[in-house]
């Protein structure tokens, strides 16, 4: 059998990977039981009962190898020791790889593997509203923290998983999965660091969207002028479910949460050839519960509070009120037709 593993394992994967390990111990069986279904001249259900109460080590009296020839005994003897050594060390490789990602996760090192989520990077005061806000609107989230004393508990108590590591390192950042996640927040009370960490996630993937924490107004400013940050805020005139809003969706203006349901207002521009292209405003209503505040006509018309006869076309702009499941709904229906 280790001349099988070594045969047909890639070495990267040698003596480390249970999976691997269980096809070995699989393709051990499958060959017992032809070995003794041609040698020992038993059927095929016969063969695998034995094979499996050799490898398991519980035999019950009903099959031996008393008066099999000498070389099904000494296959039968290798098939002993392999299945107890085999399961044995199977069972060490899946007890250690479990306890080892354990071990990450609880220390903040692990690696994540996740898709369109949300990144926050810092996880005071702020980064607690914003993660609440974020929940709120149904976002996967993922936390970097610096600081190992800061409220881990919070996030280990909500599942949330997180990283202890520098939000201006590509390592913590691509831990994060930077590359594919939905937004990333950098909202830690230091400026610079805020600035150094959009940076890098720029570098890694450079068409994330970066929402950016800065205190000082005239400072935002000027990063986003300077840096092509589009969502760059400063916090002495905004409040942390701002940032969570502008990484969830940047169309979302506000959300309000009543009692356990949560209703955006957010702008939707239409598209042409879409679902959405030549329907009357009464439908949306109808279907999705949609309430307009304004409606804003291709052709430069402002209407406030459309009524239900007014036709949507493609390149008109409206501002709604709508549930956080109708809003992905109309979000499908206003792609362009394939």
């Amino acid at each position: 059998m280790a001349c099988l593993y070594r045969t047909f394992s890639p070495p990267s994967m040698r003596l480390n990977s249970p999976t691997y390990f269980t096809l070995l111990l699989l393709m051990n069986i499958v060959l017992g039981v032809f070995v003794f279904h041609y040698g020992l001249s038993i059927s095929y259900i016969d063969a695998v009962y034995f094979v499996v109460t050799i490898v398991t080590t519980i035999g019950f009296g009903d099959f031996n190898l008393a008066a099999a020839p000498l070389g099904i005994k000494i296959y039968g003897i290798y098939l002993m020791l392999s299945g107890a050594g085999g399961y044995a060390i199977l069972f060490s490789l899946v007890v250690d790889r479990l306890i080892k990602n354990k071990l990450l996760e609880i220390t903040g090192k692990k690696t994540y593997k996740m898709e369109n989520h949300v990144i926050i990077c810092g996880f005071g005061k702020v980064g607690q509203k914003i993660l609440d806000t974020l929940l709120l609107l149904g976002d996967s989230v993922l936390v970097i923290e610096k600081n190992e004393e800061t409220q881990i508990d919070l996030l280990q108590n909500q599942n949330i998983p997180y990283i202890i590591g520098d939000i201006c390192q590509a390592e913590t950042l691509t831990k994060a999965a930077v590359a594919k996640c939905k937004a990333i927040i950098f909202c830690t009370d230091n400026d610079l660091a805020n600035l150094e960490g959009a940076l890098t996630a720029q570098e890694i993937e450079p068409n994330v969207r970066i929402v950016l924490r800065i205190y000082d107004q005239t400072l935002a400013r000027k990063i986003q002028n300077g840096f092509n940050l589009k969502l760059v805020f400063s916090t002495s005139t905004l409040a942390a479910p701002t940032f969570a809003q502008a990484a969830h969706d940047e169309n979302i203006i506000s959300t309000t949460r009543v009692q356990n349901e949560v209703f955006l207002t957010t702008k939707i521009l239409i598209t042409s050839q879409s679902q959405l292209d030549g329907i009357r405003f009464a439908e949306l209503q109808n279907q999705l519960e949609v309430a307009g505040l304004v409606l804003y006509k291709a052709n430069g018309r402002q209407i406030r509070f459309p009524q239900a006869d007014e036709v949507l076309q493609g390149g008109d702009e409206m501002i709604v009120t709508i549930s956080r499941d109708s809003y992905k709904t109309i979000k499908r229906l206003n792609k362009r037709k394939q």
